[in-house]
């Protein structure tokens, strides 16, 4: 048999599922106010925003209203996690269960909300109202009743080491920075993480925990609309995320993806540019089981989601058309005796001869590459695992 022809049963199960799986993503609704970069909220609370719409999270990685116990909410217009992305849209100023706009987080019950085209960073912002500065992160909390909340962020790979574990204490690359109670409320970053200069700390999501309190209504929990970063950053345009943190069997390797048979996880790099033109990006998988064979596959959006021994950390994205079509793959390769193999120059080219124009890397677009390998003595028993990932900006 041909090298390349060669796929297992758990190769091809992988591809099949990958291609049929879209991310949760979208924009929420604008806000009732988008002037300049001062957003307001239906009860008039102005916030500075330099970035604008931008600011705000757009992605849903996990919802989960029953984290806690439950019970969870139960009226149709406050069960949808997709009303906690964008801006703030929720319909009236300490409305009901009849309002629109955001999504209840049930007793105990949690959301965890990336920023795609932006990232969180920390900063000393100055507010037109004074009341408001230096607060870096706002979660526009809804509804009759003001309820407490657990607020977490998710520090990039770069920022990590930076900070105190402490803070961390699972391990599931959270960290805890408050307990608030507001309408809305913010963060201070610098508070919690001091001594850094502005800027220096980056943060790519958000985890919303309904403090448990026994409640029980309809739409029981705290009720988010929107979550937004005063002090934002704009993405590096080669960026890796999606580290081994939260593993399926406990097989976590914070450095790089779920730590496979060799002890650690296998990683993936990019070196080169994100130049099209010279379309000289190489990516290099390392860290796998000597004599394997693996592939490296891209998609139009970032995903986290357990899958074999791994995570799965790229998505096809919500607008490929016709559908299924924002996912594909390239070559099988063999990692011989070195536990690595290598993606090119010329990804680029490859994706405009193997995909036509859907699959064309175009200026502006970001795309999402990540690698799975077979690995049939894995420490979870499902005979494959996946790499990091990587998110590129091309230009």
């Amino acid at each position: 048999m041909n090298p390349t022809q060669f796929i297992s049963t758990t190769l091809v199960r992988t591809l099949t599922l990958l291609a049929c799986t879209a991310a949760v993503a979208n924009l929420g609704a604008a806000s009732p106010v988008q002037g300049g970069t001062q957003i307001c909220d239906v009860c008039n609370v102005c916030i500075d925003y330099p970035q604008g719409v931008l600011s705000f999270a757009d992605q849903v990685l996990r919802y989960d209203p029953l984290a806690g116990g439950g019970p969870g909410p139960t009226a149709p217009n406050f069960i949808d996690p997709l009303r906690a992305l964008g801006a703030p849209d929720y319909s009236s100023c300490g409305g009901g269960s009849s309002s629109t706009g955001a999504v209840s987080l049930g007793n105990g019950g949690l959301i965890e909300l990336a920023f795609t085209n932006n990232l969180l960073t920390n900063g000393n912002p100055v507010q037109s109202n004074p009341s408001y500065s230096n607060l870096d992160l706002w979660i526009y909390e809804a509804g009759g009743v003001t309820e407490p909340m657990d607020v977490f962020v998710h520090p990039l790979s770069t920022t990590l080491p930076l900070l105190n574990p402490a803070l961390d204490p699972d391990g599931d690359g959270y960290y805890f920075v408050g307990r608030v109670s507001g309408q809305p409320v913010g963060v201070d970053l610098d508070a919690v993480f001091p001594g850094f200069a502005p800027g220096s700390l980056l943060f790519d999501a958000v985890r919303i925990v309904d403090v448990l309190n026994g409640g029980s209504s309809s739409t029981v929990g705290a009720d988010i609309d929107a979550v937004g970063a005063i002090s934002s950053a704009t993405p590096t345009v080669i960026q890796p995320y999606c580290f081994g943190v939260g593993c399926p069997c406990g097989n976590d390797d914070a450095n790089a993806g779920c730590r496979n048979s060799t002890g650690a996880g296998g990683r993936l790099l990019a070196t080169g540019t994100n130049s099209l033109a010279s379309d000289d990006l190489v990516l290099t998988v390392q860290g796998l089981p000597a004599r394997t064979f693996g592939f490296l596959f891209m998609g139009q959006a970032a995903a986290h989601a357990p899958f074999a021994d791994g995570l799965r950390c790229v998505s096809p994205g919500p607008n490929q058309t016709p559908a299924g079509t924002g996912m594909f793959r390239f070559p099988i390769r063999a990692t011989a005796g070195t536990g690595a193999f290598v993606e090119g120059p010329g990804i680029a080219a490859f994706a405009q001869a193997a995909s036509g124009t859907t699959g064309t890397l175009l200026p502006g677009t970001t795309w999402h590459f990540q690698a799975h390998y077979r690995n049939p003595a894995g420490p979870c028993g499902s005979e494959s695992n996946l790499t990091n990932a990587v998110a590129v900006t091309f230009q």
